[in-house]
C-alpha cells in the first residue's frame, strides 16, 4: 500500500511541471541555531526574491509563486542533506533573462545556484565553520562558495521518485518501529507557507527573518 501511495505522490509532484532539482549538503545541521525549516524557507524565499523581485513574495497563489518540495536525508557517510524540487511560476520572466521558459536552460540553473549560494552565505551555521589547517584552507563563508555544498540541475521525471526514495507513510501498527530519526528523514516539506489573502503575514515573516539574521 505504501509503495502505491508513494508512486501517486511522485506522479502528483511531476504533474506540477517542476523546473529544477537541487541537492544541498548541511554537514553541521545539528549545530544550527534554528530549526532547519527556517533555513529552507529563507533560502527558497531568497531565490524567489532574486529571480522574480521583492513583490513576488506578497503573492498569495501558488500559481504565481515558486513552489518547492523538499526532503531531508542522511547519506551512508552520515552526511545530512536536502533534495529540493522547484517549480517556477509559469509565464513569468526571470529578472535579467529575456527567455526563462521551458525547458529550463543551464543559465537558469546557474542563476538559481548563484541565488542559493548568496543566501547560504548569510546563514553559514548549518554548513559549519572550518578552521584552516595544513590540509584544508577553506573555512567559514569561503567553504560555502568553493565547497561542494550545492548542486542544481534541470528537473527530470525520475527526480520525483528519487526525492521520495525511502519515504514512508506511517501506519497505525508501525508506531512502535517509527523513530524520530526516521520521521526526520522521511518528512516532505512543501514551501512556501502562503499568507492569507488581505493580510500582512508575508511582510511580518520577512521582517522576522531579517531581524533574526541581523541579531545572529
Amino acid at each position: 500500500m505504501n509503495e502505491q501511495r508513494i508512486k501517486m505522490l511522485a506522479e502528483w509532484i511531476d504533474e506540477q511541471e517542476p523546473d529544477v532539482f537541487i541537492t544541498i549538503n548541511v554537514p553541521a545541521a545539528h549545530r544550527a541555531l534554528r530549526d532547519m525549516q527556517f533555513y529552507l524557507s529563507f533560502w527558497t524565499r531568497s531565490i524567489e526574491r532574486n529571480l522574480l523581485g521583492e513583490r513576488s513574495l506578497k503573492r498569495t497563489s501558488y500559481e504565481q509563486r515558486f513552489l518547492w518540495f523538499a526532503r531531508r536525508e542522511t547519506s551512508a557517510a552520515e552526511l545530512p542533506h536536502y533534495h529540493i524540487i522547484g517549480r517556477a511560476p509559469h509565464g513569468r520572466a526571470w529578472r535579467g533573462l529575456t527567455n526563462s521558459g521551458k525547458p529550463i536552460s543551464p543559465l537558469c540553473c546557474a542563476r538559481v545556484k548563484s541565488a542559493l549560494l548568496a543566501a547560504c552565505i548569510q546563514t553559514p551555521e548549518p554548513f559549519g565553520n572550518k578552521k584552516p589547517d595544513e590540509s584544508d584552507t577553506l573555512h567559514g563563508k569561503s567553504a560555502i562558495l568553493f565547497g561542494k555544498i550545492v548542486d542544481v540541475r534541470p528537473y527530470r521525471r525520475e527526480h520525483a521518485s528519487y526525492l521520495l526514495k525511502g519515504y514512508r507513510f506511517p501506519e497505525a501498527h508501525d508506531k512502535e518501529r517509527i523513530t524520530d530519526e526516521l520521521l526526520r528523514d522521511s518528512g516532505l516539506i512543501i514551501l512556501p507557507h502562503l499568507p492569507k489573502r488581505g493580510t500582512s503575514t508575508c511582510q511580518q515573516n520577512e521582517k522576522s527573518e531579517t531581524a533574526s539574521l541581523d541579531s545572529a
